[in-house]
């Protein structure tokens, strides 16, 4: 699977492109801290998802994102931080919530979206931007 990215590619448009091949996952988009640690924190969550990805890149964002199941997750963030210079981190539908999925990165997208899809069964939908039922998993 390829994604088409450029530099006038909004958030939205890439993260829709993502959940149609994963819908229990979601591709949640990062401010740039010189802060490693808490980097990937709720603070740091892109939420305003009209933004285009050139805005946001710390290089040149043109280009074909190659995606395929059997990718780990932490291979893909890796992949799309340097390949467009954003940092990114994949969430799993659980329920109610989304899980940053930093302590099963290393499972890959089609096992996480299975995961997905497994724990949401019979749950009522989260809206695509609410984190107030954002959890990092430990």
């Amino acid at each position: 699977m390829e994604i088409k990215i450029s530099n006038q590619s909004t958030l939205s448009q890439i993260q829709a492109t993502f959940k149609s091949y994963f819908p229990f996952l979601k591709l949640v988009f990062f401010n740039a801290n010189l802060d490693k640690a808490h980097l990937f924190t709720k603070e740091n969550i892109i939420s305003d998802n009209s933004g285009k990805l050139g805005e946001i890149s710390h290089s040149n964002a043109e280009g074909m994102l190659n995606i395929n199941d059997a990718q780990k997750v932490s291979d893909f963030e890796q992949h799309f931080k340097e390949q467009f210079g954003v940092h990114v981190q994949v969430f799993r539908k659980s329920g109610t919530a989304w899980l940053q999925t930093n302590a099963t990165d290393e499972w890959t997208l089609a096992e996480q979206n299975k995961q997905g899809e497994e724990s949401s069964v019979g749950s009522q939908g989260v809206a695509e931007d609410n984190f107030d039922e954002y959890h990092e998993q430990l």
